[in-house]
């Protein structure tokens, strides 16, 4: 997907779609995203379909879905235990609308937006397929919508740094 296979690491930028706790998109999931109040998401949709007016309707559309930061696990996934210790408290917003780059966690999936559903106006939903994990890089833009520089994760080094090993061992 993401330059899996070659030597030089490749990145990507996508349009990302931060999540309300609890909600996380992973690999082979499906998940509604409600988009009640989500002018960022309105956004990215009417980006996507001006961009690509004549785009075959079979055309895959992808987002990047991130979870905000916790107050309880950093960036990495770690827990904030010495944080707590230390007397260091850092707050993040929960809320996505109101979200800034230091809110958004630092690994996300990429996913292909299946489509809208609801009946009615106060309840829409953006229908999402988790496709495979990715790294937050650098996020590139903030408003009107999330967009950041994406890197396809490296799952055994993910698991060495939940396991406090070198990824070279």
């Amino acid at each position: 997907m993401m330059g899996r296979g070659s030597s030089k690491t490749s990145t990507k930028v996508l349009p990302l779609i931060p999540l309300a706790p609890p909600l996380a998109v992973l690999p082979g999931t499906t998940l509604k995203i409600p988009i009640t109040n989500r002018s960022d998401v309105a956004a990215i949709l009417a980006k996507i379909y001006s961009v690509s007016p004549t785009a075959r309707p079979d055309a895959s559309i992808t987002v990047a879905c991130v979870p905000l930061n916790s107050n309880t696990v950093g960036p990495d996934g770690q827990p904030l235990i010495e944080d707590a210790r230390r007397g260091e408290k850092t707050v993040y917003e929960s809320d996505p609308i109101r979200a800034s780059k230091k809110d958004i966690f630092g690994w996300a999936c990429v996913a292909k937006v299946s489509g809208v559903q609801g009946r009615k106006q106060g309840d829409l939903c953006l229908v999402v397929e988790g496709l495979e994990r990715v790294q937050v890089v650098d996020v590139v833009q903030e408003r009107p919508y999330f967009e950041g520089e994406l890197v396809a994760a490296d799952e055994y080094g993910m698991y060495c740094i939940a396991q406090g090993l070198s990824s070279g061992s």
